[in-house]
This record gives C-alpha cells, structure tokens and sequence, in this order.
C-alpha cells in the first residue's frame, strides 16, 4: 500500500548553462582558484610565522616574562599566608619558581629589620639582581610604595643604550632610592647588553599580626642574537614551505578539480541529451560521489522521462490520427455519396469529435495543473450521491458493452472540496478500472467511514491482470501507460492517474494504489468528512 500527501507550491527555476565553459581553464576556472587559495594561505601562514619570531619577539617574550613574574608572585603570598613564614613549603616553592623562572625572590620580614629572610636567586641572574643589595631602610620604602598602590608595584627598568629609560632614569624606583639607585644599577647602566629589569613587591599582612614584603627581580636579556639565528633559518623555510606548498596546492588543486571538471562534461552531454552517461568518479571524496550518485540517478530519471514524452508522442498521434480519419472517411462519404447521409454516420463523426475534446482536454487540464495554473473552489456538497451521478453515465455508456460498475454506500456523505475537480477524480478512476478490469467486465466501488467517522476512504476495485510491482511507482506519472492487457477498444492517454494526482495533491488528501498480480488493482483516496447521514445498511470499515 502507498499514501502520498504532497503539498507542493508551484516554482520558477531559470537554468542558465554555457556550453563553453570548463571548470579547468579560464579566467576563474575552479584548479586555478584552489591552487591561488591554497598558496595564498601558505603565504599568509609564512607572514604570520615572520611576525611572530622576529618582529614581536621581544614583547611576546616581555609579556610571558611578567606574566610569570605575577604568578609566582601570587603563589608565593598564598604560600605565605598558609603555610607561615620560614616554613619548608615556602622556602621550597621560593628555590624551585627562582630556578624555573630565573628569577631573584626575597621575601622579608618588615616587623624585624634584622630578622630572617628568604632568599633564593637563579644562577642566570646572579650579578644583575637588586632585591639582594636593597638595605632594610630601602625595603621598607618599596613596602610603603606597595601598601599605598593597594599593596602592590610593578617597575620596569630598561638598561639598553638605545632606550630613553636609559638616557633618563628619572622613574618611580629612582626617585624612591635616590642616589643609591645609580650605586645599585651601576654595572648594568655600563653594560651595552645588559638587559631590561622587571621588579615586583607585594605586601602581606598575616592574621597573627606579622607583615612581609615579596620581592621579585626578573631580567629580559637581549634577543638579537637569537632573532638573528631565527631570521636565518625563517629565511631557509619561508623557501622550502614555498616549495613545498607549490607542489602541494598543485596537487590538491588537480585533485579537488578533477572530478568537477569530469562531471561538468558529462552534464553538458546530459544537457544535450546523451542519457547514457556514468558520472561515478574512483575514489572520490564523499560529497562528489554523493553528487555523482544524484546526477546518475537524475540521468535514469530524464531518460525515463524522455521515452515517458516519446510514447506520449505516439500515443497521442496515434489516438488523433484515428477519429481524424474516421471523421474524414465518413465526411467525405457523406459529400460523395448520397445514401452515406445518414444518423449512423453522423453518430460516429460525433463519437469521434468527442474523443478528440476529451483528449485535448486532457491535455490542456494537465499542463494547467503542471504550471500551477488550476486554483481550488472548495465548497460542501454530497460526495455519495456525484458518485451514483458518475455511475449512472457510465453504466449509460456501457451498457452495450457489458460492463457493470457496483456501488453499495454505507452513508450519505458530505465534504468540502472542489466538486468539479473531485468529479473528474472519480472519473479518471472508474474509466481506469473500466479499462483494465478483468473478463467479467466488473468495476466495484467501496465507500468506507475512518477514524470513527472522521475520514472517508473511496475504493475502486478492478479484477483485471494487476500492476507488477516495479511499475507501482511510475501509474501516478504523466505519459504513463501500463503494459497490462486492457479489455476496451482503445486504451487511455497516460494523462487521467497524472491528472488525478495533482488535483488530491491540491485538496491535501491521501492516495494510493494496491495491487497483486493476476487478482486486479485497487486504487483510493481519502478526504476528510464534514457531514454523515447513516444509510443503516453494511457495516462501515474501520481502519
């Protein structure tokens, strides 16, 4: 069993295809804008790379520096706030952070001048370190700068012959110290290399009353030399990453490339109308061989589609081409001929005639509802009795023929719906069964109530060969004839199951077809009830 519900708005597609395109030549073909992508990247990369080792490695390595000055800092008054002053803990984290960080780390006793200090000093700053020389009269000067600066300072010192600190050291730390300052400093004011000086001090004040002074000296030594070594070997990289990333970007290019470029030829072959195309690419990424697989199944589908038209090419030619002869035989008998005058001939001439407007009709009701042309005039009107309608013309028709069309509804029912489209839905169904039903030339109709009494299901039942299976999915297509034989004289255009499907496509409501081979097909539709009225015969069929 199928049901399709599809409520689909009309849409405008414009395709614009140049034939002389190709994704692997010309002004922005698709390998030349990967392979200037990619090595525009690798230039990028390679700028960055130059910034970072050579023009700002100086205030990279200055930032790191204080930034692990302030942490230790931080870690050392924590320690001392918790473990005490003179304990194991502080004395180990103040050795392991000066050896680490090549820092000088003092931490004084401000409430006794000539109490114990901790001292710890890295090897890497012995001579350059002026926490060590500092009296206790100048640790409690830097204490008192700490306490009015919400307990702490930071200075930095810049020693290098070109720095304006150098050539004017009128800075905090000077004007604190005075002139011994210049005693302190006086071997790294004389000293081309010498290096810019960080200095830290914090004060903390312990629950028992003590207070401490953490004091912390850090040098930034000069980088020439290593920015020079850096500079030659970015030079010797910049080359080879060039290289390299030359080599790469070509061959990434050719491989992203390559597929695209394959499966654009082929499209413009599908757009010629070559069908009999395979867009599958060996060993493509994910994506192509997902657009690969589209592309081959959307090629099956235009070439069915295309033999879809031709049949109705000839269909269509052939169904006009025999009441076109038949109405000009008889026309021209009857000009000819005298004694050809008659009713019987003038029937067939209206026979024929109406079979032509019942084709064009048909034609023109499906390209109105492809186009999205046909709009919808619901109203309430009673469903059960257009079917009785229905049938009695037909059973008018047929009557000569042999064909019985049996319907025995359960209810009066009433929906809402576009009467004159849901008329011609019935018909199409009925003259679909009537076409193909079996020897016993009998067409049933069932009216079942759902979904206690909410929904109404239409079941028109043919006893004829049955639809295979592999061609269920294509009966709802336009074109579309089934290869079952038929017991009519003449067969439909392909266009009424299309027609039928666009108008319940357009009412929202659910259809399908079931069917098993050899015992006839059953095709449905369901609309949803406004009205009942109990006809008090057969049980309804609740599903």
């Amino acid at each position: 069993m199928r049901k399709l519900i599809l409520k689909r708005k009309p849409q405008t597609v414009k395709f614009k295809f140049d034939a002389a395109s190709d994704g692997s030549k010309g002004r922005g073909g698709i390998k030349w804008r990967i392979f200037a992508h990619f090595m525009l990247f690798s230039l990028i990369m390679l700028v960055l790379l130059w910034l970072v080792q050579t023009v700002f490695l100086d205030t990279i390595y200055k930032q790191v520096k204080t930034n692990a000055i302030r942490r230790v800092s931080g870690e050392l008054c924590d320690t001392l706030q918790t473990s005490g002053f003179g304990s194991d803990e502080l004395g180990n984290l103040m050795f392991s952070a000066a050896r680490n960080n090549y820092l000088c780390i003092l931490v004084a006793d401000l409430a006794s001048y000539d109490g114990f200090n901790l001292r710890a000093q890295s090897v890497d700053v012995a001579g350059m370190c002026i926490v060590h020389e500092l009296t206790s009269n100048e640790v409690m000067k830097l204490a008192l700068a700490a306490r009015k600066n919400d307990g702490s300072v930071f200075y930095e010192l810049d020693f290098r012959p070109e720095s304006e600190r150098a050539k004017n050291l009128d800075n905090e730390l000077a004007q604190l110290l005075g002139a011994r300052f210049f005693i302190l400093t006086n071997s790294l004011l004389h000293n081309y290399d010498s290096p810019t000086m960080l200095v830290s001090v914090r004060v903390v004040d312990l629950p028992d009353g003590g207070s401490y002074a953490v004091m912390l000296n850090g040098n930034i030594a000069p980088l020439d030399t290593t920015v020079s070594t850096l500079r030659l070997q970015l030079i010797l990289l910049t080359g080879v990453m060039m290289l390299l990333g030359f080599f790469m970007a070509w061959a990434l290019a050719g491989h992203i490339s390559r597929p695209i470029i394959h499966i654009n030829k082929l499209s413009r072959r599908l757009a010629q109308g070559d069908f009999e195309l395979d867009f599958s690419v060996p060993r493509a990424d994910k994506e192509i061989s997902e657009l690969a697989d589209s592309l081959n199944h959307a090629a099956v589908e235009l070439a069915k589609t295309e033999q879809l038209q031709r049949d109705l090419i000839a269909n269509i030619s052939h169904d006009l081409r025999t009441p076109l002869t038949l109405i000009t035989a008889y026309s021209e008998a009857m000009r000819d001929l005298p004694g050809e005058n008659t009713p019987e001939n003038v029937q067939v001439i209206i026979d024929e005639t109406e079979r032509l407007s019942v084709l064009v009709n048909d034609l023109l009701d499906m390209s109105k509802l492809q186009a999205g042309a046909i709009r919808l005039e619901p109203q309430e009107f009673e469903l059960t009795a257009l079917i009785q309608q229905i049938i009695e013309r037909f059973n008018k028709l047929m009557a000569t023929e042999g064909y019985t069309i049996d319907f025995q509804p359960v209810a009066r029912l009433w929906v809402e719906a576009d009467e004159i489209k849901l008329t011609q839905v019935i018909y199409n169904l009925i003259n679909n069964a009537v076409t193909y039903t079996g020897e016993d030339k009998m067409v049933k109709i069932r009216q079942l109530l759902l979904h206690h009494d909410s929904r109404v299901r239409i079941e028109v039942l043919d006893t004829g060969e049955g639809i295979a299976p592999d061609q269920i999915k294509d009966i709802w297509r336009r074109y579309y004839k089934g290869s079952a034989n038929h017991q009519r004289t003449h067969a439909g255009n392909g266009l009424g199951l299309a027609i039928v499907k666009n108008i319940l496509d357009l009412h929202g409501g659910a259809y399908g077809v079931e069917s098993t081979a050899g015992q006839g097909s059953c095709f449905w539709f369901e609309l949803e009830v406004k009205r009942v009225e109990k006809a008090g015969v057969a049980a309804r069929g609740e599903k």
